[in-house]
């Protein structure tokens, strides 16, 4: 049995999917919210609100980044951008995803006149895709804060007089136009002023690493920042790095290792951990769908492939392999835990070679634990794609048999799927689109599948 290998894909981007929350999700989202209501907070409400460089420094896989889902998932105070530097950052993704786009077209045309043979095309390019992409993964650590109308016709109107925290810029060479610039900026402090101004119970954090623009919180505002603030100085505070937002509100102490462990191992953390994977990696009928390697046993031994998802979630099953990089904080009353923790999965996949199997992959996970006394409960906050166990996993046998009943769930899921993104029935789907082999073929091994290892289940036919 060879290895199969990963399906190549276009280089344009695939449709960017918004993952639905299970019911496994929704419930462990309801643990946390128990472990937060039994807090004991005597503070005023708190936001936190971050600049574009501020977040962008931090980026997406720092401890820094993990700190503020910590923050922000502890409820003791809210964690926010205005809606202006979101954009800003999507903007910035979109933009270098454009550019190496084009260099990508250029190169491929520079190959097509060098070579004999067909060169693969650059797809239809999705920019919006890929904003809406990186909107979500910033949404998963920040709110956003609208910016309003009158935030906008404000900072544009600084920004046409030069007024701070906009500027004149040149590029330095000899009778270079100054150019106004700043409206951004502008929009982002004033949409912070203005939360502020109409939330007076609360107090406001501004944490930004711009001291150009914004100064430095501590020498002084220039005129019209300083009238901006006028009234609001005590709820308006301006941080200069995350260093100094971690020093107020998020303060280390030590935790047992041990007890992180135990909490990784209790069986509804763990399906936790399998319902996230299953929910990133689930078996559908989709070209773009990503994959994952992984390993399976037969009495040849063991073997390494590449599988098109998990079958069905009760399948999936979790064993934690190991536990690294533990970081606790006492954020309130409360103490939270990140770690790095790596999963055994094992589950039913179809393989590249159109065969089922109970499959074994290794998943690498960033974990978020409350470590509130009598109710534990997990996040995690990003996942590495599996891959394959460096491991012999042949004594263990090959696996449970797929039964019948979990065979008919999955062709009634993959049915449900298509007729939801294309509109058409199975039957119809095949009938009109015979010439596309990916789409009987998954559905006939299915049924194949279905028939041969499904005793007690009315056969299918597979010609539609």
């Amino acid at each position: 049995m060879h290895s199969p290998q990963p399906l190549a894909l276009p280089l344009a981007a695939a449709p960017f999917r918004q993952r639905r929350p299970t019911a496994k999700t929704l419930s462990s989202r309801r643990r946390f919210l128990r472990c937060l209501c039994v807090l004991e907070l005597h503070v005023e409400p708190t936001l936190i609100i971050l600049d574009t460089c501020t977040i962008r420094s931090a980026g997406l896989r720092s401890s820094s980044a993990d700190l503020l889902r910590t923050i922000r998932r502890s409820g003791v105070e809210r964690v926010a951008v205005p809606w202006i530097a979101m954009e800003e950052l999507a903007a910035q993704k979109s933009i270098e995803y454009l550019a190496a786009s084009e260099t990508a077209i250029r190169a491929l045309e520079a190959l097509e006149k060098a070579s004999p043979w067909d060169v693969p095309k650059v797809g239809a390019l999705d920019p919006e895709g890929v904003r809406e992409h990186w909107r979500q993964q910033w949404g998963e650590i920040v709110t956003v804060l609208p910016t309003s109308l009158a935030a906008m016709q404000k900072a544009m109107m600084r920004e046409a007089n030069v007024l701070p925290p906009c500027k004149l810029k040149t590029d330095g060479s000899k009778n270079a136009k100054p150019v106004k610039i700043g409206g951004r900026d502008a929009a982002i402090w004033l949409t912070a002023v203005e939360y502020a101004r109409e939330h007076p119970d609360e107090t406001v954090y501004f944490v930004s690493e711009n001291h150009k623009d914004f100064t430095d919180g501590v020498s002084g505002y220039p005129y019209p920042m300083d009238q901006d603030l006028d009234g609001i100085e005590g709820r308006f505070v301006h941080l200069t790095s995350l260093n100094d937002l971690v020093a107020r509100f998020a303060k280390p102490t030590d935790v047992d290792e041990a007890r992180v462990a135990a909490a990784c191992d209790l069986p509804d953390v763990q399906e936790v951990v399998a319902d996230d994977a299953y929910s990133r990696w689930t078996m559908l009928f989709d070209p773009y769908a990503p994959g994952f390697e992984c390993t399976w046993a037969s009495p040849e031994g063991s073997h390494t492939g590449w599988a098109s998802g998990w079958l069905d979630l009760s399948g999936v099953k979790v064993r934690r392999t190991s536990l690294t990089d533990v970081n606790a904080y006492r954020i309130g009353d409360h103490v939270w835990a990140t770690a790095n923790v790596g999963w055994e999965l094992g589950g039913f996949t179809l393989l590249d070679e159109d065969e089922f199997v109970h499959a074994v992959t290794h998943y690498d996970t960033r974990v978020l634990v409350s470590l509130q006394d009598g109710d534990t409960a997990l996040t995690v906050i990003r996942g590495d794609k599996p891959r394959a166990v460096d491991y012999d996993i042949s004594t263990r046998g090959e696996g449970e048999p797929i039964d019948g009943g979990r065979m008919k769930r999955a062709l009634n899921r993959l049915q449900s799927h298509i007729e939801e993104s294309l509109m058409l029935t199975l039957d119809q789907l095949v009938r009109d689109y015979r010439d596309q082999p990916s789409t009987a073929r998954l559905r006939n091994l299915l049924i194949r599948a279905l028939n041969e290892r499904g005793p007690g289940v009315t056969r299918l036919d597979a010609d539609g």
